[in-house]
């Protein structure tokens, strides 16, 4: 019993990793923050991901992604976004389905410059 209940909590954690969207080539057209945002940053993209591969709380019409620039990962996160964003270099970026940070923007799984 033990072993069935596992595989069905596997079978989900990665049915939500594999329904995360994801932009396989694309560049950051802009990179909004301020004090209405706190420390969230947000990242506009020239290709959006298939309106079937976002989570229903992304209905942001010009920006998909979103983090958190406070912590360490975020700062180092931030770097390479605006080492992209100003060298516009062309992106890989996917989401974590989720938008607990803004309302209505996929948090950002990750990002690989190509």
């Amino acid at each position: 019993m033990v072993v069935k209940k596992l595989i069905v909590v596997f079978c989900i954690f990665f049915s939500q990793l594999s329904m995360a969207s994801q932009v396989n080539s694309t560049k950051i057209t802009g990179v909004l923050s301020g004090p209405k945002y706190g420390n969230n940053v947000l990242i506009a993209i020239s290709t959006k991901p298939s309106p079937s591969d976002l989570p229903d709380c992304n209905d942001n019409a010009s920006f998909t992604y979103v983090f958190d620039a406070s912590t360490d990962v975020g700062k180092t996160t931030l770097a390479v976004v605006l080492t992209a964003f100003t060298s516009k270099k062309e992106v890989l970026l996917s989401g974590s389905h989720t938008c607990t940070l803004f309302e209505n923007a996929e948090n950002l799984g990750q990002i690989w410059v190509k």
